[in-house]
């Protein structure tokens, strides 16, 4: 405790490598090598949480964010279960990485991702690597009965981005109206959202 430097947050958890930065400093040795106060702390926090919207999309520009959320049995100890959920976000993982989308957030059963749409042409972009994920969950090789994928699409200002939190229930592709908009997609109004169909021709080779 006196002289080992701490582990770093990064390699046991997926969160910025900013946030190492700041834990580190929080926990140094010396004092004076720590922040001066609690409200320092929490902006230097705040703002590391945060970093990876900076490559999102200017203040003011639109941004498009994507929540893949994974649907299986809480209780269920199945090790098939388990293994196609992470099969599922590893797909997830691939595709948005694949089409430059920054990763905001990831858990044990969803991700939030982003990608700034500054006009039409990028949004409509977008939304096919999404629907090209969702073909690709709805293919894949070994899939559980158990398990199912929900995506959702929000498109907002790139600064609001990170205050949007999915709604509840829902299954396959779903997104805000101003999403799809002049995109010319087949959906259908479900409350609030619009439910996205997954055009059967399209094929997406994994790997």
């Amino acid at each position: 405790h006196l002289w080992v430097r701490p582990p770093r947050a990064s390699t046991d958890a997926p969160v910025p490598a900013e946030l190492d930065r700041v834990l580190e400093r929080a926990m140094a040795k010396a004092p004076e090598q720590r922040f001066a106060d609690a409200r320092s702390f929490l902006a230097a926090f705040q703002a590391a949480t945060f970093a990876r919207l900076t490559s999102v999309g200017r203040p003011g520009q639109d941004a498009l964010a994507m929540h893949v959320e994974v649907q299986a049995p809480l209780v269920s100890g199945d090790e098939a279960v388990r293994a196609d959920v992470e099969r599922v976000l590893a797909l997830a993982s691939r595709a948005a990485s694949a089409a430059g989308w920054a990763a905001l957030m990831e858990s044990g059963d969803g991700m939030l991702a982003a990608a700034a749409c500054p006009d039409l042409g990028a949004r409509r972009a977008a939304v096919n690597a999404v629907l090209d994920l969702a073909a690709a969950i709805g293919a894949r090789a070994g899939a559980h009965s158990l398990v199912s994928a929900r995506i959702r699409l929000h498109l907002d200002r790139a600064e609001r981005i990170e205050d949007w939190l999915p709604a509840a229930g829902g299954s396959g592709v779903l997104a805000s109206p101003a999403v799809v908009d002049q995109l010319d997609l087949d959906v259908e109004p479900v409350g609030d959202e619009v439910q996205v169909a997954v055009p059967a021709s399209r094929r997406w080779r994994d790997g």
